[in-house]
C-alpha cells in the first residue's frame, strides 16, 4: 500500500504542500459491486412490490366496475319487471328472481376468483307512493389478491 499522506516540496525558496491522490482505478475497483448491490435491493424492495400493488389494484378496480354494472343491470331489469297493479308482496318473488338472473348473467360466479358476499345480491322493494315501487339492488364481492399476499393481504371486499 502506498502512503497517501501530504508531501512537502522545496522548490527554489518556496515550500509547496501537495496531496497525493489515489489512482482512479483503485477507487473504482473497490466500488465495482456497490451499484449492482444497490440495484438489486431497489428492485426487490421497491419496484417489484409496486408492480404487484399496481396489478392487484387494477384487478380490484376491474372487479368493482364489473360488479357495479351487474348491479345496475339487475336493478334496471327488476324495475322493468315490476307490475304496478301488484302489491309489494306479490312483486317480491318475480322481481327478486329477475334481478338475480340478470346479476348472474353479468357477474358470473367465480369470475377472476371472486365470490359474492352472501352468494346473491340483496334485492329490496319499497312502495314509494300510489302504484309506484322502488327496487334497490346491493352486492359485495371478495376479491383475492395475488401479489399482496407477500405482505399478508389475502383478499379485499
Amino acid at each position: 500500500m502506498r502512503d497517501l499522506g501530504p508531501r512537502v516540496h522545496y522548490v527554489k525558496g518556496m515550500i509547496s504542500l501537495t496531496l497525493k491522490k489515489a489512482p482512479l482505478f483503485r477507487l473504482k475497483r473497490r466500488q465495482r459491486g456497490a451499484t449492482l448491490l444497490l440495484f438489486t435491493f431497489l428492485i426487490t424492495l421497491v419496484v417489484i412490490p409496486l408492480i404487484g400493488l399496481a396489478i392487484d389494484g387494477a384487478v380490484v378496480f376491474w372487479v368493482k366496475a364489473k360488479l357495479s354494472s351487474a348491479v345496475d343491470a339487475a336493478a334496471l331489469a327488476a324495475g322493468r319487471s315490476i307490475n304496478a297493479y301488484y302489491t309489494q308482496q306479490q312483486n317480491s318473488g318475480p322481481v327478486v328472481s329477475v334481478a338475480q338472473q340478470w346479476f348472474d348473467a353479468n357477474f358470473p360466479a367465480g369470475w377472476l376468483g371472486t365470490s359474492v358476499v352472501g352468494g346473491q345480491p340483496t334485492v329490496t322493494i319499497q312502495p314509494t307512493g300510489y302504484m309506484t315501487q322502488q327496487v334497490s339492488v346491493q352486492a359485495q364481492a371478495v376479491v383475492p389478491l395475488f401479489f399482496m399476499r407477500l405482505m399478508h393481504f389475502n383478499s379485499i371486499t
